[in-house]
């Protein structure tokens, strides 16, 4: 019903042809595109705010249902607006009280009317109903005492997407409390996925890295019916970086787990954890082999970020130089360069990258082959001007550079770090 506006005035003109269908059409299928192509436009004139919220009282509940989502879609919570709303709450229709709690929220104005009224809402006969409350509850982000319990009180709601709104939204809300850190972790034992996976994110979003909150969330590592929960889960722990044993040890345990997504999960949270036991640099070490791209490139990425290079670890990121997939073999050369350790072996495997048939692994070993020569440039540069000498780097990559190119890359970087340091 937009159609072309035709600039500035078109809109103009347009809004108020709308406006007047809204108020004045008899037929109701137009009231009801009126009202949604007002809330699409955007334009929140005092005329379109005061036409949408009169169509809150339309006869038809389609039309009520299109002028309350439209009001959210203005973004202008004048009082006027937040009272139709509110009003709104109270409609016969549940879908006209599911749009105006969305929009409540969308407005993002946290009166004590509008709270009072969405807390009311969370004891609404339908769940959508129900849903749409808490979600706005937590996205108005107002930690009161009554709205922290309310939605505590809803993670027993009947209705799992109700308790999964609920455990989003004290995440959302930030308060930390001991009631609240206790509801959420009980959460992780709900029967349904959905909830157990939001209130997992919800505790990391709380940073509270408590004992009791470590525990629930490392059980949930070994959730068995959803691998969403132990994804959720994997992910949690490594963000709140609080590496005990324990949590050491159920991350490195769900690098065996049969889904790709928690592996990977756990091996980017060992690296976010900081802890370098040889356990966890063995776990990372033999995750380079996993059968799965995703997770080898995790476990490369969070080896650098551990910062031991050992020889093992040298070992497996050399070894993954040859990897299947260009992405893994990037990931191993950057770590390579970070790590820092110019031994014959990791140079030469360097070297060798720099003749792969990807762009941006030569790109990465380049690079990685600059930063090992800020420590040892002459460790470095005779492998690379050895690359001078070999055909096997004469041969052009699928852009027509010769692969010997890279090599002058590496160079030109190992010289303009020398300059610089010349000085300073």
């Amino acid at each position: 019903m937009l159609g072309g506006l035709g600039g500035s005035g078109g809109a103009v003109q347009a809004v108020a042809e709308l406006a007047r269908a809204l108020a004045e059409a008899e037929d109701w299928y137009v009231r009801q595109e009126a009202a949604s192509s007002l809330g699409q436009l955007g334009q929140a004139s005092p005329d379109v705010v005061q036409v949408l919220s009169a169509a809150l009282a339309d006869a038809r509940l389609s039309v009520r249902q299109a002028a309350a989502s439209g009001l959210g879609q203005l973004g202008q919570a004048s009082p006027a607006v937040l009272q139709a709303l509110t009003a709104a709450l109270a409609d016969d229709d549940r879908y006209v009280r599911q749009e105006a709690a969305s929009s409540l929220g969308q407005l993002g104005r946290a009166s004590p009317a509008v709270l009072q009224a969405l807390t009311a809402a969370l004891a609404d006969d339908d769940p959508s109903v129900r849903q749409a409350a808490a979600s706005s509850l937590g996205q108005l982000g107002h930690a009161s005492p009554a709205v922290v319990q309310t939605l505590i009180h809803a993670l027993a709601d009947a209705d799992r997407y109700v308790r999964r709104a609920a455990a989003s939204g004290l995440g959302q809300l930030g308060q930390a409390s001991p009631a609240v850190i206790q509801a959420l972790s009980t959460a992780l034992a709900d029967a349904r996925w959905e909830v157990r996976q939001a209130a997992a994110s919800s505790l990391v979003q709380l940073g509270q890295a408590s004992p009791a909150v470590l525990q629930a969330l490392s059980a949930a590592l070994a959730d068995a019916d959803s691998w969403r929960v132990r994804q959720a889960a994997a992910s949690s722990l490594g963000q709140l970086g609080q590496a005990s044993p324990a949590v050491v040890q159920a991350l490195s345990a769900a690098l065996a787990d049969d889904k790709w997504y928690v592996r990977q999960a756990a091996a980017s949270g060992l690296g976010q954890l900081g802890q370098a036991s040889p356990a966890v640099l063995q776990a990372l070490s033999t995750a380079l082999a996993d059968a799965r791209w995703e997770v080898r490139q995790a476990a490369a990425s969070s080896l650098v970020q551990l910062g031991q290079a050992s020889p093992a670890v040298l070992q497996a990121l050399s070894a993954a130089l040859a990897d299947a997939r260009w992405d893994v073999r990037q990931a191993a050369a950057s770590s390579l360069g970070q790590l820092g350790q110019a031994s014959p072996e990791v140079v030469g495997a360097l070297v060798n990258a720099l003749k792969d048939p990807d762009n941006d692994v030569r790109k990465a070993a380049a690079s990685g082959l600059a930063r090992l020569a800020a420590g040892e440039r002459e460790a470095v540069l005779r492998p690379i001007l050895y690359v001078f000498t070999d055909p096997a780097f004469e041969g052009p990559d699928i852009l027509g550079r010769p692969a010997y190119d890279y090599a002058f890359d590496a160079l030109w970087a190992i010289a303009r770090h020398q300059t610089t340091d010349s000085k300073g």
